[in-house]
């Protein structure tokens, strides 16, 4: 019986961890994702500018 409440606990804190994964991966993409769009904005603002 304990050792089913030890391993039910260890997969919550696996699913959590995972979950705040996740959130780590998506955000860094979203990160990448705005870089490029600030690169190509201020490539379109050099180039109306010349």
């Amino acid at each position: 019986m304990i050792e089913m409440a030890k391993k039910k606990e260890k997969n919550i804190i696996g699913f959590e961890l995972e979950k705040e994964y996740k959130l780590i991966d998506i955000s860094d993409e979203i990160i990448k994702i705005c870089e490029e769009d600030i690169k190509r904005a201020k490539e379109e603002m050099e180039n109306e500018e010349e």
